[in-house]
Parts: C-alpha cells; structure tokens; sequence
C-alpha cells in the first residue's frame, strides 16, 4: 500500500477519470475518491468542459 500520493482526484466521472490518466500517463501516484457505488456512471451537469 502507498502511503504517500502525488495528486488526488475528487470524483470519478468521465472528467475526473480523464484527469487522473493524464497525470498517471505523466508518472504521478493517482488516488480516485468516489461517493457512488460505481465509477464512470456520473454526469456532470454544469460542465464547462474547462480542466
């Protein structure tokens, strides 16, 4: 277990899983947190589509 992450990432939408792949391609340590039982399943509804 890593004790110790680069960036954490709220929310595993499409945005926030796009965004945590990105910075993995780069070589940082990602953490994902998510409330739902399920990831990618989220909208996100107000989403200017702006990282």
């Amino acid at each position: 277990m890593v004790d110790t992450v680069d960036c954490v990432v709220v929310g595993a939408g499409v945005v926030g899983l796009a965004v945590a792949r990105a910075l993995a391609l780069q070589g940082r340590e990602v953490l994902v947190l998510e409330a739902a039982d399920a990831m990618g399943t989220g909208i996100s509804a107000r989403n200017s589509e702006v990282i």
